[in-house]
């Protein structure tokens, strides 16, 4: 496999042990402009009104954000109720949009829940936002299929940003960026057997990466190919893992029990997409840019 090396030290302090291998990612300091696109969505408590952070989520028009279904809802689709706001910035002291939650545009019905891997392909949702970001959305198109139906490891040609929790999970780390990323098989996962519609990464995660973009480059466009939305540790709970990695043992990848989890990106995800950003123009009384399907 072939990865860019970065600085242990550019990663957020404390944040390396659920990392899968090393921790290659990087601070983001705007050395790629699209991660402009990539924020934070965090809610207040409806019963104390206190801030938590949940997931990443990227924009994909001017009022529409894409992120994982269970960031909302969580496993079981139970709502998770008080006041969600999308931080652009990446940061919990950051600008804070309100999110529309009466706009959900989601593919996940009654019948997928709880979300296992045999529906986590479905773990995606549009969510609308109260006002325009100025940033440039994000497009979205399908991996090729070389990438998608890799035998072992494929070509380290993806990127991933996102915002992760601190290592208490009370706040929000400086969004971070991992370049050499690639797509792996699934086919000999002894944790997410039989998982339709998923792909395995190599991008290193941490709680809060829920919802992270992996985009290459199109002929000098940046384009999102899948969503992170699980990590498989060589344990039954993350808790024995992160015992390990505290006690300084190295931990290989594995692709049989230690591999993180992406949903390619679908037609019907660019489909879903491009209605809420027909709906959210509408609030608006004027055409907007969109985020389409290639």
């Amino acid at each position: 496999m072939v990865c860019v090396v970065l600085s242990l030290a550019a990663a957020p302090p404390g944040a390396r042990a659920s990392i899968l291998g090393e921790d290659n990612r990087q601070t983001d300091t705007g050395q790629l402009p699209w991660t402009n696109a990539v924020g934070y969505i965090m809610r207040a408590d409806a019963r104390n009104g206190v801030l938590s952070g949940i997931g990443t989520a990227f924009l994909v028009g001017p009022r529409v954000i894409l992120t994982n279904w269970h960031n909302v809802f969580g496993e079981d689709g139970k709502f998770q109720a008080g006041d969600w706001v999308y931080v652009p910035e990446g940061a919990a002291n950051g600008r804070k949009v309100r999110i529309l939650h009466q706009f959900q545009f989601t593919a996940v019905s009654e019948t997928d829940l709880p979300l296992r891997a045999r529906t986590r392909r479905k773990d995606v949702i549009a969510l609308v936002l109260e006002e325009p970001v100025e940033y440039a959305p994000l497009t979205l198109a399908p991996p090729g299929p070389m990438d998608r139906n890799a035998a072992e490891i494929g070509p380290a040609r993806y990127t991933m940003a996102g915002v992760s929790l601190t290592f208490d999970y009370d706040g929000a780390t400086p969004r971070t960026v991992q370049s050499g990323c690639s797509f792996a098989s699934l086919l000999r996962n002894a944790q997410f057997p039989r998982a339709p519609g998923l792909v395995g990464h190599t991008c290193d995660v941490w709680p809060g990466n829920s919802g992270a973009p992996l985009v290459d480059s199109t002929g000098g466009r940046w384009v999102v190919r899948a969503i992170n939305v699980a990590q498989v540790y060589p344990e039954l709970t993350r808790e024995a893992y992160e015992r390990r990695k505290h006690a300084g043992e190295s931990i290989p990848l594995d692709l049989v029990n230690h591999i993180n989890i992406a949903i390619p990106v679908t037609n019907q995800m660019a489909d879903m997409v491009r209605r809420a950003n027909a709906f959210a123009a509408e609030l608006t009384g004027g055409g907007t840019q969109t985020a389409a399907a290639q």
